[in-house]
């Protein structure tokens, strides 16, 4: 199914007011009475058209065991949240290896709302059999979309639609606004380097440009050595590195906790304690550092662009054994950033 947040996604003004859509949780309905369900929700930008089984381009939000009971909603409590900027859409993607329950779609709204609570839309979706495999029908989502905003952080009174049988025809959902979750939130603009990870060390540094315009940092996704609960570190500075290879007085350290990562996985940190302004044609460097070890692709020319999304471009950095300590060569970071 895909979610649009209300507004007009062309307009600087929505989309400079920082007043995203972020999604908490959904909720599903098991087709049987069942112990260790393997449930998982997947994310994207954009509409699923054209990747409804093609998993490159999702992220999963959510991957637990669970227990269901037939035709009894069960809430999903993302790892993240999912944030849906003005005008935009994020397509979400259930899959549990029971069955889930549905209302089955018409096949002519796939583009168009069906149910809103006039901050957030939802459109018809489609069913499949396996995982990403073998589409069997259209389908409508029925259920509770848990979101907060800068404009709501309390839930909103009414039923949650939990405890209920999915109907034959399509009910009104209960898009709620929720609390804050401790988790950060993701979206906004997401950009993955086209670095491959043939090197690993316990940090990396690099320097990231802004071209035309300004752009804010929020997040970063890693790659780490080893599956492990990984403590992480962040450190930022205005302008080159260079020269400040080797100490932290001139950081500022701005994420410092435990991340759940799977070797090689493309894993998100969570939100940095503040959001990082790089001024158009300005540098601002970045430190990531790992003790359990992270990934990259050996550099050669440091200092030199190697991937960019026309909006932000990443320079070639070093790979440090140590935390500011014992440089090990020149690398390309490996991950994704996230802006806007």
């Amino acid at each position: 199914m895909t979610l649009k947040a209300a507004g007009d996604s062309t307009s600087e003004t929505a989309r400079t007011s920082r007043e995203p859509i972020c999604v908490t949780s959904l909720t599903a309905f098991g087709k049987k009475d069942a112990d260790g369900v393997q449930v998982r929700v997947y994310t994207r930008v954009g509409s699923y058209i054209g990747f409804e089984e093609d998993d490159s381009d999702w992220l999963i939000v959510y991957n637990r065991q669970i227990t269901t009971e037939k035709g009894i909603a069960t809430q999903l409590e993302f790892d993240q949240s999912v944030c849906i900027m003005p005008g935009d859409e994020h397509s979400f993607y259930i899959y549990s290896k029971k069955g889930l329950l549905f209302p089955k779609g018409n096949g002519n709204n796939k583009q168009v709302p069906y149910d809103t609570d006039n901050k957030l839309m939802i459109m018809e979706g489609i069913a499949t059999k396996k995982e990403f495999d073998q589409v069997t029908a259209d389908s409508y989502y029925n259920g509770e979309v848990k979101y907060f905003s800068s404009s709501s952080t309390s839930p909103a009174p009414g039923d949650t639609g939990g405890g209920k049988e999915p109907p034959s025809a399509p009910s009104p959902i209960t898009i709620s606004p929720s609390n804050s979750p401790a988790q950060p939130p993701l979206g906004l603009l997401h950009f993955i380097t086209n670095a491959i990870t043939d090197a690993n060390s316990r940090g990396v540094m690099f320097n990231l440009s802004a071209l035309q315009q300004d752009v804010h940092i929020t997040s970063f996704d890693i790659r780490v050595k080893k599956d492990s609960n990984a403590q992480v570190m962040v450190y930022t500075r205005s302008g080159d590195y260079t020269g400040s290879e080797y100490s932290n007085e001139d950081w500022e350290l701005i994420f410092d906790a435990s991340v759940q990562a799977v070797k090689g996985e493309l894993t998100n940190i969570g939100q940095l304690s503040r959001d990082i302004l790089i001024t158009a044609g300005q540098q601002q460097s970045f430190y990531i550092y790992a003790k359990k070890g992270i990934l990259y692709e050996g550099g050669k020319n440091q200092g030199d662009t190697f991937a960019s999304d026309g909006k932000v471009a990443i320079q070639e950095g070093i790979a440090l054994k140590k935390e500011f300590q014992q440089m090990v060569g020149d690398s390309k970071f490996s991950g994704g950033i996230y802006y806007y």
